[in-house]
Order: C-alpha cells, then structure tokens, then sequence
C-alpha cells in the first residue's frame, strides 16, 4: 500500500493512520511517526510546553493529557494543576502555580522503549544486510536497487 506521494506505508493504525513509512526507493528514507528517540521524561517536557503555548496565546485549547503515558495519581495531580490554571487564567489572576513536575517525575509510563530499540535494531540490522562492503557500492550483489527490500506493491 502506499500514500499519493509515492511513499510505502509499514505500518497503520486501525483508522488509518500512517505511523512507519519508507521513501518510493521503499529504503532510501524512513519516516516514523511520533518519537522513539524520547526519554521517558520528555513528552511530559513536551506536555508542560503546550501547557506554555496555551497560557501565552499560541494555542487555543488546553492540552490533553498524553495517552498511555500516566499513571492515575499522575492524572488527578495534573488535572488539580489544570483546574487552578484554568482558574488563574479565565480571572486573570497572575501568574499560574508551578507546574508539578515532582509530583509527577517517577510516575510515568514509558510504553514505547522496547518498540523503539525493535525498530532501530530491526532497521540497522537491514541496512547491514543489503549494504554491500565496497563503499562505492550502495547495495550487496543480488539485491534489487528498485526493490531493495522486496516489498511488493
């Protein structure tokens, strides 16, 4: 299967999403949705700054919480804080509260780690097979340039 540019879809969600692409040469380029490369403190860096965007204009709505990501004592603490933000923001009451990292810190789930060291193994240990020894050479002899990884259409 593939999208309207040309790219070859690996992996979709039930309703349609594209979260693994490769580029037409179905190898030169992988394109993953969201971050396997984040630390399991991260998105909740990437929570507080939407949190920021909000509370200066740059977003409209307040940011929901991350899916699979908190546990439900981190939930009611950030949902307490939204609950005073809001609060703060809609009387305009100054700056709001901390945001309650500490409360929060060791109490994430980090639900993609394992897939994402798969995805890198996987994806290293491909390029190995299919890259030939002679650095002038992309491809080992036998495989298809074309069709390096024999995905058919």
């Amino acid at each position: 299967k593939f999208i309207k540019s040309g790219c070859h879809i690996l992996i979709e969600s039930p309703d349609g999403e594209v979260h693994i692409a490769t580029s037409p040469d179905k190898f030169r380029f992988i394109f993953a949705q969201g971050h396997l490369e984040y630390d399991t403190h991260s998105l909740l860096k990437e929570y507080q700054r939407e949190i920021s965007n909000f509370l200066n204009g740059h977003r409209q709505d307040y940011p929901p919480f991350p899916e699979n990501y908190l546990t439900l004592q981190s939930q009611a603490i950030l949902q307490e804080y939204k609950d005073i933000v809001l609060n703060a923001h809609l009387n305009g009451k100054g700056e709001p509260p901390v945001f309650p990292e500490k409360l929060v810190y060791n109490k994430l789930f980090n639900t993609w780690r394992d897939t994402a060291k798969s995805f890198m193994n996987n994806w290293i240990g491909l390029v190995y097979q299919t890259t030939h020894f002679d650095r002038k050479k992309q491809y080992m002899d036998g495989i298809d340039p074309k069709d390096p990884l024999k995905i058919s259409e």
